[in-house]
């Protein structure tokens, strides 16, 4: 097997290229995992009620306004 891969050189770098990718899949997927961890700690950090008054005063309809203040307080249990 060995031998036969030394005779196409080309199938080496193909496998190095295929370990390359595979180690920069699981390093985005590490650092979206972060991401989205410091992501939850931020709103865990403010109170709801004033996320909810900071939506509301963009124009945020008021159905999704009502909409996110369910996931806030139930979480996404039971509804997906």
């Amino acid at each position: 097997m060995i031998h036969a891969m030394m005779k196409h050189p080309i199938i080496i770098i193909i496998i190095i290229i295929i370990i390359i990718i595979i180690i920069i899949i699981i390093i985005i997927i590490i650092i979206i995992i972060i991401a989205w961890i410091e992501y939850q700690k931020a709103f865990d950090s403010v109170p709801h009620s004033w996320m909810e008054k900071s939506i509301e005063l963009v124009g945020v309809n008021s159905k999704i306004v009502n909409f996110v203040n369910y996931l806030w307080k139930n979480g996404t249990q039971g509804f997906f």
